[in-house]
């Protein structure tokens, strides 16, 4: 019988993996090493979060138009990309799991991923996929600063370092959108940051979690 340590230490390695192995076989066919060249094409194609196709463009097959609320957050753009993002989730995943357990972890992180997908499609007006994992993680650190503020609200204690840390996680934001040209899907990230608190105050409520679950 596996342990709560064991079992959201299993869950992390699993989403590490399908995010790893995904960009790795890109990787290896953008270099000519293995498969063709077209495979990150057609993996945007197929997985990507296309805002066009909740207007009217057609599929590449049934159901398309549902998964990719879910499918963009196992794709990058990139090794870079991929390996923030890894090395954010290897920090900020087991603060999780041992607030709300392994469960708690896969659905802040999947209630994240969705609800970057969703504010993507509210407020962005690009024709081009949006990929990458950034919704989740961004949702896992939301996640974590509301525990603290809830703490410390318990607590009586002052909420100044709350609103630092929430500023800090909106800088990283803008800076990275600025970095980047504007190449960034900050919209994706602002929405798994909502998502992620509200998630994380419903599963405080009324008591704290079972750190067995």
């Amino acid at each position: 019988m596996q342990t709560p340590k064991a079992r959201w230490q299993a869950l992390l390695f699993g989403l590490i993996a399908a995010n790893l192995l995904p960009e790795t076989l890109l990787q290896l066919a953008d270099a000519g090493w293995f498969g063709v060249g077209y495979w990150r094409l057609t993996a945007y194609s197929y997985g990507g979060l296309w805002r066009g196709l909740l207007a009217g463009w057609q599929p590449n097959f049934t159901g398309q138009p549902a998964l990719m609320f879910l499918t963009y957050g196992f794709l990058h753009s990139g090794a870079m990309h991929l390996l923030g993002n890894l090395a954010a989730m290897l920090w900020l995943a087991p603060i999780t799991a041992r607030e709300v357990g392994a469960r708690g972890l896969a659905l802040i992180y999947a209630i994240s991923v969705l609800g970057g997908g969703l504010m993507f499609v509210l407020l962005s007006d690009s024709v081009r996929p949006m990929v990458g994992a950034s919704g989740g993680v961004y949702g896992l650190a939301a996640a974590w600063i509301y525990w603290e503020y809830r703490d410390r609200v318990s607590d009586g204690l002052p909420l100044g370092i709350i609103w630092i840390k929430l500023v800090v996680l909106g800088l990283t934001n803008v800076l990275a959108w600025w970095w980047l040209a504007g190449e960034i899907a900050w919209q994706t990230h602002v929405g798994g940051s909502i998502a992620a608190w509200g998630c994380a105050w419903a599963l405080s409520k009324p008591s704290q979690p079972d750190p067995n679950a």
